[in-house]
């Protein structure tokens, strides 16, 4: 005996939708960012004072996208403004609790501030310095 096998409903080409990725329009959106994060009074920057910033996404960019698609370096140019020093940027993936691209010269137990979006994998809030969903433009 034979089993049929059920034949499935084809459809044209044309009717196939393909997903993608939405494209962000990164000067647009870290414009935004910076009308937004510009209007905090100094107070605001307090818990960035002598300490490193970190984010998940830093080791995957080359130094010219960090540049253009990031927030940090905005956040630092309005952190200078408020005399609050930054003493650098981490990436913030670790291993068995210790950061895996921290840079020679940064001990371990220097003060670190995630500033990123949610991570639900480790358990990371989003940061009240990241960028929100209402900064983000679309191309």
């Amino acid at each position: 005996m034979l089993e049929e096998k059920k034949k499935r409903k084809r459809y044209p080409k044309e009717v196939i939708q393909t997903r993608f990725r939405k494209q962000i329009d990164w000067p647009k959106t870290l414009e935004n960012y910076e009308k937004r994060i510009s209007i905090c009074r100094g107070v605001f920057f307090f818990d960035l004072h002598e300490a490193y910033v970190s984010d998940y996404n830093i080791h995957r960019k080359s130094p010219e996208e960090f540049q253009s698609q990031s927030h940090i370096p905005i956040l630092h140019k309005i952190t200078v403004h408020h005399d609050v020093n930054i003493l650098g940027v981490v990436s913030a993936n670790q291993k068995n609790g210790k950061y895996m691209y921290l840079q020679e010269g940064i001990p371990q137990n220097a003060k670190i501030v995630y500033v990123g979006k949610a991570n639900f994998i480790t358990g990371k809030e989003e940061s009240r310095y990241a960028i929100r969903q209402k900064d983000i433009v679309f191309l």
